[in-house]
């Protein structure tokens, strides 16, 4: 289920891509057959089959420069993942954190408050990098 993270920033599923009218950000490992051909696609896991490995942090940058880019536009904007439990929080979660000027924790806990599904997988940007 969609929510609005700060105005203009959404967390999603796929389901709500499909009905989303503003600015897509898929972060999935590989692109849905059926993502919305406007859809930006940004995999920010490293993984071995479908176990996450860890966050890769250029690839979160490069999708919060694209969150910050079109909020400054005042247009509306979602990230989202398979079921918006755990990669798209996250995002928003790091986006918060190094945009927002907000500690990691306080980030993932004012994340979690407007979208109570998320799962905290902090975990994914502690673990260590090969």
């Amino acid at each position: 289920m969609k929510s609005e993270i700060l105005p203009h920033l959404y967390i999603g599923d796929s389901a709500d891509a499909k009905q989303f009218k503003g600015h897509l950000i898929c972060v999935l490992e590989g692109i849905p057959h059926d993502e919305p051909s406007h859809a930006m696609w940004v995999p920010v896991m490293e993984t071995h089959g479908a176990e996450v490995i860890y966050a890769k942090e250029p690839q979160l940058e490069l999708a919060c420069l694209a969150i910050q880019q079109f909020m400054a536009l005042s247009e509306d904007v979602m990230v989202h993942c398979g079921a918006g439990m755990e990669r798209s929080p996250l995002v928003v979660t790091w986006f918060m954190h190094t945009h927002g000027g907000m500690d990691l924790e306080n980030a993932w806990k004012f994340v979690k408050h407007r979208h109570p599904s998320a799962l905290n997988r902090l975990q994914w940007l502690r673990e260590s990098r090969p």
